[in-house]
């Protein structure tokens, strides 16, 4: 599995030709990057009520139903995930079980299944 991310430079982010991250400035990043990456509607990602947290549902190799990797991609572009956490999401297997990382104020927790796919959560530290 591979879903690879760059880093974004600097708060505020551009995606498209007129879509602007509207809550650059902070405040409540995991809301923004849903909303950035156009996802609000997708049945695959749920944003919690309050905007600090959100659960992505990805597809299995197996074709079966979720988000698209280039969601799960967008999402920790915009949140910049660091280098380390981005290696281990890459890196983990169907037997590793579920693992976590932590970087600048948000928490993800991941494991991966040959039937359901990448299962990410990522939450904005209170």
């Amino acid at each position: 599995m591979s879903i690879r991310a760059t880093r974004v430079v600097g708060a505020c982010v551009t995606v498209g030709l007129a879509l602007t991250l509207a809550g650059c400035a902070g405040g409540a990043p995991v809301a923004d990057a849903v909303t950035t990456c156009d996802t609000e509607r997708s049945p695959y990602v749920h944003l919690a009520a309050d905007g600090r947290s959100v659960v992505i549902d990805g597809t299995a190799k197996s074709g079966s139903t979720g988000a698209p990797m280039a969601t799960v991609q967008c999402v920790l572009k915009i949140l910049e995930v660091s280098d380390d956490v981005m290696s281990s999401i890459d890196a983990t297997t169907t037997p590793d079980g579920e693992h976590s990382g932590t970087w600048d104020g948000l928490r993800a927790t991941w494991s991966l299944s040959p039937l359901h796919g990448l299962h990410l959560t990522i939450s904005q530290a209170p």
